[in-house]
């Protein structure tokens, strides 16, 4: 069981030759490589969410914020042939170019942080500053760099919601994407599995049948009949 879900996740992390990896030594070392791509990818997540909302001060978050953004793409690159991955690199680099731009923060407007948090705490924040517990630093209309690649995007959840730029709608997009692929390659696994257990089931038949194939397609030895033992010369008698 563990080899076949093995074989699924090498099949949907890796190229098809992956597969052919399921034997000795070379099973442990397919099985690192993926552990230690998703392993990073985890890490990188929790590295940038734990800095975002536990620092005290903006400099941590100008700084692992763009490296985690720059970073992803190697933890990912063991998926690259898979189109989701892609998409997410599409959003991962807007993101990124826009975060650099302004000195490692995402910029947003006031106008959105009014609609996200309130004109109450909205109003204590200047323009320039670092909202604290996020990512974002507050401009105003007209200033700040490639504002419209910011955190703009308001995607109300329930009683709460998140800002979002369009590079993470990208993102999200490409996890869907993703999801949807991995579910295909599960599928094609299964049915492989099924047709592997039918050939292995029929394979214990085959070598009888065709045992008695050959027998019942022989030609029958030839048997002597009475005519023939009476044609014989028979022994003189003395």
């Amino acid at each position: 069981m563990r080899t076949r879900w093995l074989s699924i996740l090498l099949r949907f992390g890796g190229p098809d030759r992956d597969a052919d990896l399921l034997g000795g030594g070379s099973l442990v070392i397919a099985r690192n490589r993926v552990a230690l791509s998703a392993a990073v990818a985890l890490c990188l997540v929790m590295v940038q969410f734990g800095t975002v909302r536990l620092s005290t001060w903006e400099l941590p978050v100008r700084i692992i914020v763009p490296a985690t953004i720059a970073a992803a793409p190697v933890a990912l690159w063991h998926y690259r042939h898979r189109l989701g991955v892609w998409v997410m690199f599409v959003g991962l680099a807007a993101n990124l170019c826009v975060i650099v731009a302004n000195g490692g923060l995402m910029p947003m407007e006031r106008s959105t942080l009014m609609s996200a948090v309130g004109p109450e705490r909205a109003a204590t924040y200047t323009t320039g500053d670092w909202i604290a517990g996020s990512k974002d630093v507050l401009v105003e209309r007209g200033s700040g760099r490639a504002v419209a690649l910011g955190d703009g995007i308001i995607v109300r959840v329930g009683s709460g919601g998140v800002v979002a730029s369009p590079g993470d709608i990208v993102i999200w997009s490409g996890l869907l994407i993703l999801a949807a692929e991995a579910s295909l390659a599960w599928q094609r696994a299964q049915r492989q599995a099924r047709r592997e257990r039918a050939r292995a089931g029929s394979g214990g038949q085959a070598p009888a049948e065709g045992a008695q194939s050959r027998r019942g397609d022989a030609p029958p030895r030839h048997q002597p009949g009475p005519a023939a033992v009476r044609a014989s010369p028979s022994r003189p008698q003395l």
